[in-house]
């Protein structure tokens, strides 16, 4: 594996992209283990769905932290690809969403429509939502936790209502996770989970440059602005960065 400099923007310039064998094998390493509680097991597959998306999309952690799951196609079965669709582009005014295919032979593919179809059961609750947590650990319920509401019946002498019992409902059932689907989890917990499982030398941007740097090989410099969501290409100068060993093969010797 290609050994990185720290995260600064020169090091942006200073490194080539590592390879797409190497990205696998970070993610190959994110496993669920034997024993794990449902907490955990949903942590591990979140994480190893953020980091393949900032890669596959090619997109900013604030984009991808705020993917939701009217976001995805998935049904297109006269397509090679699934989409990211609308996706949020924020730093383009002029356009500010894009479209990103996936190939449904790629990788990542499946693992993330599984997590989607999984966890988000409404199409507009994040896919990184924000789960609670109690004294720095996710909260999961030690008991059944109910809310107590008041039941109220007009009184026709009165003529006004009156409160006559109350009645509880079930807000959260022993061993659930205690998670806000309609808030997103924030950046620097899409860092602290990038630098968890990828050590301090990676940081979430980096994925963006390691996407545009392998589809630099294959697409135009139209396709790329279009992935990247740049207005011009000028901003591709700095991005693609190819290490010389990936084109080597390709140069033709002129006599």
């Amino acid at each position: 594996m290609v050994e990185r400099k720290s995260p600064t923007k020169t090091a942006f310039l200073d490194n080539p992209a590592v390879s797409r064998d190497d990205i696998n094998k970070m993610i190959d390493n994110i496993n669920i283990k034997k024993g794990m509680n449902k907490s955990l097991v949903f942590e591990t597959e979140r994480d190893k769905v953020l980091i393949m998306l900032c890669y596959i999309s090619g997109g900013r952690i604030s984009e991808v932290i705020n993917l939701k799951g009217k976001h995805f196609k998935f049904n297109r079965p006269q397509s090679s690809n699934y989409l990211i669709d609308s996706f949020p582009n924020l730093k383009n005014k002029k356009n500010p969403d894009k479209i990103i295919p996936i190939p449904k032979n790629d990788k990542f593919a499946e693992p993330i429509r599984s997590y989607v179809e999984k966890y988000v059961k409404d199409r507009e609750h994040y896919l990184f939502f924000h789960v609670e947590k109690r004294n720095g650990k996710p909260f999961i319920a030690t008991r059944n936790i109910y809310r107590d509401y008041a039941v109220y019946k007009h009184d026709s002498k009165l003529n006004k209502k009156i409160r006559v019992g109350s009645k509880k409902e079930l807000i959260m059932a022993k061993g659930q996770l205690s998670v806000l689907r309609h808030r997103p989890m924030t950046r620097q917990m899409g860092w602290a989970i990038i630098k968890k499982h990828c050590g301090n030398d990676y940081w979430p941007h980096i994925f963006r440059h390691f996407r545009l740097s392998h589809l630099g090989k294959s697409l135009t410099e139209r396709q790329l602005i279009t992935i990247s969501g740049h207005r011009t290409s000028l901003n591709l100068e700095s991005y693609i960065r190819l290490n010389p060993n990936v084109f080597e093969g390709d140069i033709i010797p002129v006599d």
